[in-house]
């Protein structure tokens, strides 16, 4: 199984999903299942201090607002604290797009 992340529009007054919009093919693959604890939510990740991307190892994540950017900051310092593997570069990298992609259209992004 793996993570997939999602850009989702958020209905604001009843706080449902209300829209998805779609990626490319691949560009919604955010690791395999494991990467929960050995890349999120892994010892490096709590040293950098990456605390919505550590509450993946947990729980899916929906962020909303200001937090993108957060989540967006949050991926390129791991990705920089990574070995520079194209898998990493590849999925952390849809991450980061599905980020901007979501401040773009005031969405929000659904890691899952």
């Amino acid at each position: 199984m793996s993570l997939i992340v999602s850009v989702m529009y958020i209905d604001e007054l009843t706080g449902k999903f209300s829209g998805e919009i779609p990626l490319s093919a691949g560009a919604e693959l955010a690791g395999p299942e494991q990467w929960r604890n050995s890349v999120y939510g892994s010892p490096k990740s709590v040293e950098l201090g990456l605390s919505l991307l550590c509450t993946l190892k947990h729980e899916n994540i929906l962020v909303l607002g200001s937090d993108i950017v957060t989540l967006k900051t949050e991926t390129i310092t791991l990705l920089n604290a990574l070995d520079h593997d194209e898998t990493y570069q590849h999925r952390l990298g849809n991450i980061i797009r599905a980020c901007e992609l979501a401040i773009t259209h005031g969405a929000a992004v659904w890691i899952a």
